[in-house]
C-alpha cells in the first residue's frame, strides 16, 4: 500500500473526525470526476487514487491535523507532493474553492443579488457561493473556459483581488487538465452559512473602486494575516466585574469568534482555564486568538476574586500562549485586552501610554518594565493592550460597562473601520478617544506582530 493511502479502519476515522463543511467541500471539489454521494464511498476512492487523492482532499480542506495524525504529513510536506503529483482534482475547483474561502457573507449576498436573474428557480433557495456557482455550471454560465461573468460580477461588488485570481487563471491558460493551480491561502474549513433571497435583479454594472477597502483588498497576502470569513477566532473572556461580558458577547458572535466567557473566577481557577486552552487542539483551526480579562489587581498582576493579596503575574499570563507553551498558535496572531482596576493600595500613574514591539511594557510598574527589555523571539505575533483604571470607577459607575471596553466594541463593531483599519490603526483611534475624555486610565499598548491583522477577511 502506498504510504498516501490509509487502510478502512484509519479511513473510517477520519470520516469521523471531517465536520460536515469539510464534506462539503470534498463533494464539491470531487464533483466532476465522481457520482459518489456518500462520503465514505469517496473517501474510499479518493484513497484508491494512484496519484494522493487523499493528502490532497485533507490538505485542500485545511485539515492539516489529519494529515500529521494519518498520514505523517506537514502542510508544507502535502503542498510540495500536490505541486509535483498529477491532481485529482481540478484546477478549476481549486480556484473556486480558494474564491469561497475569501468571500465574506455581504460579497455573497450582493453576488445572488446580481446574479439571481441569471438561474432558474433560485430566487428562494439558499444560497453559498459553491451552491451559487454549480447553479452556474448547471445553466452553462460559468466553466473553466468562460469566466467572464463571474469575473465582472466580482469586479462590481468592488472585489478585485478575487477578480485577479480569475484573470491570473485565464491567463496561464488553465484548463481541466491544465497546470497547477494553488490557492494563496489554504482554502479554509468552512462555507458560507447564510443565506439572501431577493425578488428582483439589475444588470451588472461597473462601479469604479476607489475607496480605501478597494486597495486594502489588492496588498500582498505577505503583508497580512490570514483571515477566514466565517469562523475568524476564537475569544477567551475571563470576567470578574460583570459589567461588560454581555456587550462583548454580541460583538464577537458577530464576529464569528468561537466564544468561551468565564465569570468570577479566582486566581487559581484563572491560571487552569487559561491553561486549557492554550493545550487545546481545536486552536489549530482558529486564524485569531483573542483573551479578555477583567479584573481587580495591582500594575503588574490581576487577582480576579482572591482580594489584592494574591494575584497572578500578568506575565505568567503572557507565557501561557507563547510559541513554546502553544505551538498551535504559532505564526497566528494573539491578542490581550486587559481591563484592570486598581486597588486603593496601588497608585496608577498617567503618562500618556506606551507602544513597544519588541517586550511586554507597563507604564508605572517598575518590575514589568524592567522585563521589557528583555527581547523573546518566542513572543512574536502578539497584541498586548493594557488598560489600568482606579477601583473607584466601579463605585461611581456602579453597573456601567469599562469605557476602554466599550470604545473597543465600538471600534470593532463598525464594518468599515474593520475592513478599512489593521488593529493598530483601530488601538491609536482607540488612545485617541480614551485619553480625549480625561477619565483616570492609563493604557498601555505593546506588540509583536509581523504583519497588518484587519479583523475582517481579505
Amino acid at each position: 500500500m502506498s504510504r498516501y493511502c490509509v487502510s478502512s479502519a484509519t479511513l473510517l476515522q477520519i470520516e469521523e473526525e471531517l465536520e460536515e463543511e469539510d464534506r462539503d467541500m470534498i463533494f464539491f471539489a470531487c464533483r466532476d470526476i465522481t457520482s459518489q454521494t456518500n462520503i465514505r464511498e469517496l473517501l474510499s476512492e479518493l484513497n484508491e487514487k494512484s496519484v494522493p487523492g487523499m493528502v490532497e482532499a485533507l490538505w485542500l480542506v485545511k485539515r492539516f491535523d489529519l494529515l500529521k495524525k494519518y498520514l505523517k504529513m506537514t502542510k508544507n510536506e502535502a503542498e510540495q507532493l500536490i505541486k509535483k503529483q498529477s491532481k485529482v482534482i481540478s484546477d478549476f475547483s481549486y480556484l473556486l474553492l480558494d474564491i469561497n474561502g475569501h468571500l465574506e457573507e455581504e460579497d455573497l449576498q450582493s453576488l445572488v443579488f446580481l446574479l439571481k436573474n441569471q438561474l432558474r428557480n433560485a430566487g428562494h433557495v439558499k444560497k453559498t457561493f459553491l451552491s451559487l456557482v454549480t447553479d452556474l455550471e448547471k445553466n452553462n454560465l460559468i466553466s473553466p473556459e468562460n469566466l467572464d461573468l463571474l469575473e465582472q460580477s466580482l469586479k462590481t461588488i468592488h472585489r478585485i483581488d478575487l477578480k485577479s485570481k480569475i484573470h491570473k487563471f485565464k491567463q496561464k491558460g488553465h484548463t481541466e487538465n491544465g497546470s497547477h493551480y494553488i490557492p494563496s491561502f489554504a482554502v479554509p474549513p468552512t462555507l458560507p452559512r447564510n443565506s439572501v433571497s431577493t425578488s428582483f435583479a439589475v444588470q451588472l454594472k461597473y462601479v469604479p473602486a476607489t475607496s480605501k477597502a478597494s486597495q486594502l483588498q489588492v496588498e500582498s497576502s505577505n503583508d497580512r494575516y490570514p483571515v477566514r470569513p466565517n469562523s475568524m477566532g476564537y475569544c477567551l473572556i475571563i470576567d470578574c466585574v460583570g459589567n461588560d461580558s454581555e456587550m462583548l458577547k454580541h460583538l464577537f458572535l458577530g464576529l464569528r469568534f468561537t466564544l468561551n466567557i468565564k465569570m468570577y473566577k479566582s486566581v487559581q481557577d484563572a491560571k487552569n482555564i487559561m491553561q486549557d486552552v492554550a493545550k487545546m487542539e481545536q486552536l489549530k483551526q482558529y486564524d485569531i486568538f483573542i483573551c479578555i480579562l477583567i479584573s481587580r489587581g495591582n500594575a503588574d498582576s490581576l487577582s480576579f476574586i482572591d482580594g489584592s493579596s494574591y494575584g497572578l503575574p500578568l506575565e505568567t499570563v503572557r507565557s501561557f500562549f507563547t510559541g513554546q507553551s502553544c505551538p498551535n498558535l504559532v505564526g497566528k496572531p494573539k491578542l490581550f485586552f486587559i481591563q484592570n482596576y486598581i486597588t486603593e493600595d496601588c497608585e496608577v500613574q498617567h503618562d500618556g501610554g506606551s507602544v513597544e514591539a519588541d517586550g511586554p511594557s507597563c507604564n508605572g510598574a517598575g518590575q514589568e518594565r524592567r522585563r521589557s527589555s528583555v527581547k523573546t523571539p518566542n513572543e512574536a505575533d502578539i497584541f498586548w493592550s493594557h488598560c489600568k483604571a482606579s477601583e473607584r470607577q466601579l463605585q461611581r459607575l456602579s453597573g456601567a460597562p469599562s469605557l476602554y471596553l466599550k470604545t473597543l466594541n465600538d471600534l470593532l463593531s463598525n464594518k468599515q473601520k474593520r475592513k478599512n483599519q489593521d488593529i493598530q490603526e483601530l488601538h491609536t483611534e482607540l488612545n485617541r478617544i480614551l485619553y480625549s475624555k480625561e477619565n483616570g486610565c492609563s493604557l498601555l499598548l505593546q506588540h509583536t506582530l509581523t504583519k497588518k491583522l484587519f479583523m475582517s477577511p481579505a
